[in-house]
């Protein structure tokens, strides 16, 4: 495999001829049959059953090898290709099979592998080499990349750039159903990789993830909704959620083991074994459950290989349910069934089949009841035909050339159903058109026209895209039982008789054109159809079917944003209003097609060729009367069962009649019937009806209820209205609403309102339907009084819009024991919102009152639908419910969106009728279809006043197995394990708070204590900065240095030096805490839950208390010392004065002096300065002060005087 370098593609380099491809082109196994002048371009297998292979050439020129690596279908219909080695992207339009080249040119090699199609039209490329993912913007043209934020995750640049620069990054992803985002398989990436499709960005996520070639793609698990990649390299299963990415299991490491997955139908996911010798199955869950099935007898290699590695590349789970891997060294497919969890060798032995013995086929598709493995280094096509048991497994030749390794990665089935594949080293796309039937393997090709005496080939060209019937019910014969005497539910024979296995082959028969000339009735009904909807010819000169084409959007489902449905109701239509082509048809069923069934019916000896056969076929009705005759075949029971409906709705078209007589367009309406005494016309018709046979009844009450039905189908509600849905997909906001699951009683009613609800039950059970009571009307009857104190009660306190807002309400009447007493589980919805816009509207609460004691119990189960009905699926956890069995005038309240239904197999309970009036509580919407009962029939039920509050809540404790009560709430495993994991959570909650208010506390207290420490040092710095200037001062008043002041500057310097070694001590403290406070979240992130890991943090805590009182005591040790320099300045400012002080003395003296001198000249000058110098350096002691010849004892006495007063010595 050209993705990656692992042993998935067994060659060591590009171009290299591997020993066993040169063994095998020798021609040494005496089998092998060269192939000679097979065509070019196109061979056509469809004469003998087989596809149709034809290639497609790009108009760019395309060179080099490794050109795409995968590929999806855009919302325009076409095909676009993810280049690997190629410089721009591919795009091949299946309607016109024109292939060409589009976008910017993206230099490098192995850029991106695999493509995903997400909602919007956009197309992303995952990452191989690239360190961007491509974008391609379908309905913009645009194609992009996003670069993947790397430097956001690895603060390290030299490690960012490694990631950046990475191979092999990651292997395949897919969406997740849960936030609709795209998950990359890391292949040797560090991470998972995500892109959100909605922001158009993407990030990694989870935790390191180290290794090459971990996993090799992932599969979505159908229970848990999340990603399961396949161990390669990896030792472990990966499982990627929005909530977590794990990993479980442990296989060891290296070793190539699996490669790739395919989901079976019952949620498991089967592993292809490449190296590994079984097959590794996958149980999604929050527990995953993995086992390995499979041995060396059937998971082996080919003959020419004795290591046992690469067996199989790929697989796909076909229409039998059953997954198919497709051999790569091995000689036969491997089957697996997941049900049985059996492995077996299917199909013959095909190393006769094909030259190339290694890397034959990787990846493939499932198109109708065929798996087709897509040629990687194969010559040719393999198909497995899963409708026999065992499967029939053949090749195809490929057209020339032929002769290229590594063909094509994988294919992508278009719109139109043919197969196209992604091309890697050829240089062509394969168009695979598969043949819509199977040609008879008796005869080999078809019968030979009567008339031309040609072959006469039917059309084939795929499978139909559009068709007049929307019936999708597929024939499987492995799922069916082989009984000679079917019978109905009702364990009665229907007179049936199972066809034997040779009439379920479908066969191709020749008839004369020229007098059943179909192929013309066919051709002029499309031109009379609509081109936008139906479709159109290519050529308008030759009108060939196979050159029809349809519109893109009339294939593709509703659901997917297309008009599938509504193409099919037009073309049914046409149909049945076109007698001149059902008079063609009809000609061709009764004079050709019957007549033949008849002979094979006679060939396999179920019939008599002397025994006239009847038959049955569906002919073309319009869509209206398709669905009256779906509802009142499904009313048929009802019917049956209940003679007195008929009753009704005879009465009904007289109460109608009537009705418009007198100008009531609201009891004009034929939804609701009311009963007439017994003198009307009606019953004369009811006792005529029952004189009649049982099937003569039988067709006279489904004529009536059809006409009825009619009639109701022609009053559409054009006053419905599409909601909007909040955050929690309710129609309006409740927050004064309660929605847990509880049980009211109804109190104040005696009998005789008991009486009146019974009666007004079964009639209204009898119409089959719900009925509107708005909330800004007024009654009519006493049920619609007590649906409306319903409503009232459960919305008090609530705001809403009182005209769009009321209560839903019917009735159920169900016999206790009966084999339909059980109502299935079902979500209440609105039926046209899920019908017209594919989503689930549910009321805000659901009631049920009941109104007898017996029968069977209601469960609730705290399951929620999903919005979109596709995504619905009951399975998974159900956290808890209730169970409710009935009790007179007890009424049971739950959300309207969680499951429900009844259980009728629990033997508490009593015999007789189960009655109950369900009340659906319904805000700012009112559901489809649903109306109030005409005036008239809501006479005829009776009304009586209502009194107050006649609701009333009872709370009662949960009651759990071993308690009777006619109310059990219970709780689930999952339940319970979810309620301790939300206390331990809440638990780990309170510690994470305690831990982080001490943290803000200890910060608060070294940001204090830095700001302290910095005010200390801005005083420090100022009283330096007075100290300095008054230092300068001084020298420069006298002009001389100051050793008083440099020994203090000595000083101050010492205690400089100890604040910054003091302030570097408390910054290392600070980073130290900062650190253990990270380490303290690390272990929070890390620790499990439990008493062990409460502890380490109390203990952490206490540790980092204990530093904080020791930073605490170091930090007054620092004031201490702070408060010492500052008593040494204070000092030296005190010195610093003092010699101010002297400074001013010895001026007046030197004035003194000078004016001595310049009185007495005998003055020696030399020893006066000697006098000064001494006194200044203040070294007096050690010194004399040498006398003067010429002295004035009167200024030497004021002189000495002077320096006594200063405590100096002469």
């Amino acid at each position: 495999m050209p993705d990656s370098p692992s042993p998935t593609a067994d060659t060591d380099h590009t171009g290299a001829t591997p020993d066993w491809l040169e063994l095998r082109a020798a021609r040494s196994y005496p089998n092998w049959k060269e192939d000679v002048g097979r065509p070019e371009d196109e061979i056509d297998h469809r004469p003998a059953g087989g596809p149709r292979l034809s290639y497609l050439w790009c108009e760019d020129s395309l060179t080099g090898q490794t050109l795409y690596l995968g590929g999806n279908v855009g919302v325009d219909g076409k095909l676009y290709f993810i280049p690997g080695h190629a410089k721009r992207v591919m795009v091949c339009d299946p309607t016109t099979d024109r292939v060409t080249l589009t976008g910017p040119i993206f230099p490098g090699k192995f850029k991106w592998l695999r493509g995903v199609n997400v909602d919007g039209g956009k197309i992303y490329g995952l990452p191989c080499h690239a360190d961007t993912v491509l974008c391609i913007d379908v309905p913009s043209g645009k194609i992009t990349t996003i670069p993947i934020p790397y430097d956001d995750v690895f603060s390290d640049p030299v490690q960012a750039k490694e990631e950046r620069q990475c191979k092999w990054k990651y292997h395949g992803g897919t969406i997740c159903p849960i936030d609709k985002a795209i998950y990359c398989i890391p292949q040797s990436a560090l991470h998972v990789l995500k892109i959100d499709p909605v922001s158009g960005t993407c990030q990694l996520v989870g935790p390191e993830l180290p290794g090459k070639y971990k996993w090799y793609g992932g599969v979505v698990g159908k229970h848990d909704q999340a990603i399961y990649a396949i161990p390669h390299n990896s030792p472990h299963v990966l499982r990627i959620s929005p909530s977590a990415i794990t990993l479980h299991g442990d296989y060891g490491s290296g070793g190539h083991k699996w490669h790739g997955a395919s989901p079976a139908p019952n949620g498991d996911i089967v592993s292809v074994p490449a190296n590994a010798d079984s097959v590794l199955v996958i149980r999604p869950g929050l527990e995953p459950e993995m086992f390995e099935i499979g041995d060396t007898l059937c998971v082996k290699s080919g003959r020419h290989r004795t290591d046992r590695k690469y067996k199989f590349l790929g697989a796909m789970t076909g229409s039998d349910g059953l997954v198919y891997c497709f051999p790569s060294g091995s000689e036969r497919v491997l089957q697996v069934d997941t049900e049985t969890l059996h492995v077996r060798e299917v199909g013959p032995n095909l190393f006769d089949m094909e030259r190339i013995c290694q890397n034959k086929w990787q990846n493939g598709l499932t198109l109708f009841e065929n798996v087709y493995a897509i040629p990687l280094a194969g010559e040719s096509l393999l198909r497995i035909d899963c409708s026999q048991d065992p499967p029939l497994v053949t090749t195809w030749l490929l057209p020339s050339p032929h002769r290229v390794l590594d063909k094509w990665e994988g294919g992508i089935i278009a719109p139109n159903g043919v197969i196209y594949t992604v091309p890697n080293n050829h240089k062509a796309i394969l168009r695979i058109e598969a043949p819509r039937s199977e040609v008879s393997k008796d005869a080999g090709y078809p019968a030979v026209s009567q008339t031309s005496g040609e072959v006469d080939i039917p059309y084939l060209s795929g499978i139909p895209t559009l068709r007049s019937s929307a019936h999708r019910v597929k024939h499987a014969p492995r799922s069916r039982k082989h009984d000679p005497s079917p019978t109905h539910g009702d364990e009665k024979q229907p007179g049936t008789v199972f066809l034997p296995r040779s009439l379920l082959k479908e066969e191709v028969f020749a008839y004369d054109s020229n007098v059943y000339n179909m192929h013309e009735a066919v051709v002029k009904l499309l031109q009379q159809c609509d081109a936008d909807i139906v479709g159109s010819f290519r050529c308008e000169s030759e009108h060939k079917l196979e050159d029809f084409c349809v519109p893109t959007d009339s294939t593709w489902r509703s659901v997917n944003g297309g008009k599938c449905e509504d193409a099919q109701k037009y073309l049914s239509d046409q149909i049945a209003r076109n007698a001149a082509f059902l008079a063609d048809f009809d000609r061709l069923v009764l004079e050709v097609v019957l007549p033949y069934m008849k002979k094979r019916l006679v060939a396999a000896g179920v019939a008599d060729s002397h025994v006239p056969v009847k038959f049955f076929y569906q002919t073309a009705v319009l869509a209206k009367e398709v669905e009256l005759l779906q509802k009142a075949f499904q009313s048929q029971a009802s019917i049956l069962q209940h003679v007195e409906v008929a009753r009704f709705k005879s009465q009904l078209k007289m109460g109608a009649l009537q009705a418009a007589k007198h100008g009531d367009p609201e009891d004009a309406r034929t939804s609701r019937p009311f009963p007439r005494s017994q003198s009307s016309p009606s019953s004369v018709a009811l006792a005529t009806l029952r004189r009649l046979p049982q099937a003569e009844q039988r067709r006279r009450l489904l004529e009536l209820l059809q006409s009825d039905l009619g009639r109701e189908e022609d009053v559409e509600d054009e006053s419905w209205r599409m909601p909007e849905l909040n955050v929690e997909a309710r129609t309006a906001s409740a927050d004064g609403m309660r929605f847990e699951t509880r049980m009211c009683w109804i109190q104040q009613l005696g009998d005789e309102e008991l009486e009146r609800m019974l009666k007004t039950c079964r009639l209204v059970f009898a119409l089959d339907g719900s009925s509107w009571m708005p909330f800004h009307e007024t009654p009519r009857c006493f049920a619609e009084r007590l649906a409306l104190a319903v409503f009232r009660h459960h919305t008090a306190g609530c705001r809403f819009d009182p005209a769009r807002s009321g209560a839903e309400w019917w009735a159920q009447v169900r016999q206790s024991g009966h084999h339909e007493e059980g109502i299935q589980f079902h979500w209440d919805t609105d039926e046209v919102a899920v019908e017209r816009h594919d989503v689930n509207v549910h009321p805000h609460l659901s009631t049920v009152t009941y109104l007898s004691e017996s029968g069977a119990p209601t469960l609730v189960l705290a399951c929620r639908n999903s919005r979109r009905p596709s995504l619905t699926s009951a399975y998974g956890p159900i956290h808890e419910g209730a169970l409710s069995w009935p009790k007179l005038w007890k009424h049971l309240v739950f959300d309207g969106q969680f499951l429900h239904g009844t259980v009728p197999s629990l033997e508490y309970g009593k015999d007789g009728p189960r009655v109950t009036f369900l009340v659906n509580i319904w805000l700012n919407h009112r559901p489809s279809n649903c109306h109030r009962l005409p005036k008239s029939l809501s006479k005829r039920l009776g009304d009586a006043p209502m009194p107050p509050n006649i609701l009333t809540e009872t709370i009662r404790p949960p009651l759990y197995a071993g308690q009777h009560s006619d109310t059990t709430k219970f709780e689930t495993a999952f339940g319970r394990r979810q309620r301790l994991d939300d206390e331990l959570h809440k638990q780990e909650a309170r510690n994470s708070e305690t831990e982080r208010c001490a943290h803000e506390t200890a910060a608060m207290r070294i940001e204090e204590l830095m700001t302290k420490q910095a005010d200390l040092i801005l005083e420090r710095q100022r009283l330096l900065g007075a100290l300095e200037e008054s230092r300068r001062a001084v020298q420069k008043s006298l002009g001389v240095p100051n050793p008083a002041a440099a020994v203090d500057s000595a000083r101050v310097a010492g205690l400089e030096q100890q604040l910054t070694l003091e302030r570097k001590r408390l910054v290392e403290q600070a980073v130290a805490l900062q650190q253990a406070g990270r380490r303290v979240a690390q272990l929070e992130s890390t620790q499990q839950p439990g008493d062990d890991a409460r502890q380490r943090a109390g203990q952490i805590q206490r540790d980092l208390t204990q530093e904080l009182q020791s930073s605490n005591a170091r930090r007054v040790e620092a004031e201490l010392r702070l408060h010492q320099a500052e008593e040494s300045a204070a000092m030296a400012g005190e010195d610093l004065c003092a010699t101010k002080i002297d400074m001013i003395r010895l001026r007046a003296a030197l004035d003194e002096h000078r004016r001595l001198q310049q009185s007495c000249p005998q003055l020696a000058p030399s020893g006066l300065a000697c006098i000064l110098e001494c006194l200044l350096d203040g070294n007096y002691s050690k010194r004399r002060v040498p006398t003067c010849e010429y002295s004035c004892l009167a200024s030497r006495s004021q002189f000495f005087n002077l320096s006594r007063g200063n405590g100096y010595r002469t």
